[in-house]
């Protein structure tokens, strides 16, 4: 059965998709400083930086957004229409399409604001009277957004033990889901589901694989590596073909860490080597594939002549590990 669970732990709201009560993703935020992931907000323009073609713009939290003048060519001022080129000062609508992290600023867009012309100019009228700084929409709860993203995949049941979840899914005509709630104050979610061995695991730099090998999963601010090593494994087969098994058992949990952790960017993984070229190949191709299967959102693209093989993944929310606000464990 594919499920949505959700429940609260230290303050966050989290919510966790099960398949087959293998845990597949998990998402969550915090109650008292929720996502801001889809909010558009009045920002002003702080500063510009002609060298990057970017703006910083200040939406009013203590906190500036990256906005990128080569990508926003279309700027939706809200006391100057038809401006053209943007200035410091300014006050523009914005959009957050990527969260920020300890390292990098969230970035904002101008673009997927309105439906059609209709609607901007009905908004505009609205918007245009509203003072700097001010949160003109919001972003619908978290656990909305996990269903909705997940229906297409086939989930047919979502377990809560919070009031205002359970509540906000029943009063949602809208998304026809079979919400249950959980009552059993003696033996809470959490605990059920065994949250914290997930979380535990999460963190953790090392994944073992059933046949003995296991992963070292190693992000650094530019992009992620993947070691992949043999281990305890024993095989009966020749060694090359051997070493293709652990390859492609590798492969798959590459794939299903990635989405579980949430790794996006560049992301590199380091196979064992392997001399021949159409082990090589056939790797390449099981990924692509794999990748595809799992719905890990990864792009691979190639190996390189040092036997690396060469993946990115989109960024929208930041890694999972960020939510609890703890480094992976280096050991």
């Amino acid at each position: 059965m594919k499920k949505i669970v959700i429940t609260e732990y230290k303050g966050l709201v989290l919510c966790a998709y099960f398949k087959e009560d293998k845990l597949t993703e998990i998402r969550g935020e915090s109650k008292d400083k929720p996502s801001i992931l889809g909010n558009i907000y009045i920002g002003k323009v702080k500063k510009i930086v002609p060298n990057i073609k970017s703006a910083f713009v200040d939406i009013g939290r203590g906190e500036d957004v990256f906005y990128s003048l080569e990508n926003n060519k279309n700027h939706i001022f809200t006391h100057k229409p038809n401006a053209g080129d943007l200035k410091e000062g300014d006050e523009i609508v914005i959009k957050i399409k990527k969260e920020g992290n300890r390292l990098k600023k969230a970035t904002g867009t101008s673009k997927g604001i309105f439906k059609d012309e209709e609607e901007r100019n009905k908004l505009m009228e609205k918007w245009g009277h509203r003072s700097v700084f001010s949160l003109l929409r919001s972003h619908e709860p978290l656990f909305i957004k996990m269903y909705e993203d997940l229906k297409e995949e086939g989930v047919e049941k979502v377990v809560t033990d919070m009031d205002e979840v359970y509540s906000e899914f029943k009063e949602n005509d809208k998304l026809n889901a079979d919400i249950r709630k959980y009552n059993d104050d003696s033996y809470p979610l959490f605990k059920l589901y065994s949250f914290e061995k997930h979380i535990e695991n999460l963190l953790s730099p090392k994944v073992w694989l059933k046949s003995g090998g296991f992963l070292i999963i190693s992000p650094t601010e530019a992009l992620t590596v993947i070691d992949v090593n043999t281990g305890k494994s024993i095989g009966k087969k020749g060694k090359e073909e051997h070493i293709l098994e652990i390859n492609k058992e590798a492969g798959r949990k590459i794939c299903e860490e990635v989405r579980l952790r949430n790794i996006s960017g560049i992301i590199i993984a380091d196979f064992i080597d392997m001399e021949k070229k159409e082990y090589l190949d056939e790797l390449l191709d099981f990924m692509k594939k794999e990748s595809k299967d799992t719905l890990s959102g990864i792009d691979v693209h190639d190996i390189t002549r040092l036997n690396l093989m060469e993946m990115t993944r989109k960024k929208e929310r930041g890694p999972a590990a960020d939510m609890f606000n703890i480094p992976y464990h280096t050991s």
